[in-house]
């Protein structure tokens, strides 16, 4: 890894990176020391992804760095999982969900990747559409947040198709 990314990475609004970076950067030995190492520059939300454990996450109205747990899937190809997070939660940061609402939507998104519809999917054809997505979450997440998350998340829908 070079020091051109450890630059690049001061430029971001929302860093994402993996595990290996944050360890990197940071010196650290726990994905949570490079979590907060990360966010010493300022940010609106800096996230260190960990695969099937989730991620570790804080941001700039909440700066204790906390763990998001991964959905628990049958894994059956992580390959572009990384890219389906990162896709989603642009997605949802694009469409003014916060921080947290973000993660959720990408790790379900990227656990949907994984599964690979049983197996039966590989590559592009494995990428999960919204209402797939949005699917997952309701059959998956409970608690009294659930409701107003699953409307805050319908809200992802191409405006234009809301209209029509």
């Amino acid at each position: 890894m070079s020091q051109l990314q450890k630059r690049l990475a001061a430029l971001t609004d929302y860093l994402i990176v993996p595990k290996a970076f944050a360890l990197w950067a940071s010196n650290a030995e726990d994905p949570h020391d490079g979590c907060a190492f990360l966010a010493r520059t300022p940010r609106l939300a800096t996230v260190v992804t960990d695969g099937p454990h989730g991620c570790i996450f804080c941001t700039r109205t909440n700066p204790e760095v906390r763990h998001f747990p991964a959905f628990a899937v049958d894994a059956l190809d992580t390959n572009g999982c990384g890219d389906t997070f990162h896709g989603a939660f642009a997605l949802a940061i694009v469409r003014s969900l916060e921080v947290e609402e973000a993660i959720t939507f990408a790790s379900a998104a990227a656990a949907l990747k994984a599964i690979a519809a049983g197996g039966q999917h590989r590559g592009w054809d494995a990428l999960p559409t919204l209402d797939e997505v949005l699917q997952f979450l309701q059959a998956t997440l409970d608690g009294p947040e659930r409701s107003a998350l699953l409307a805050k998340l319908a809200t992802l829908r191409n405006p234009a198709e809301l209209a029509g």
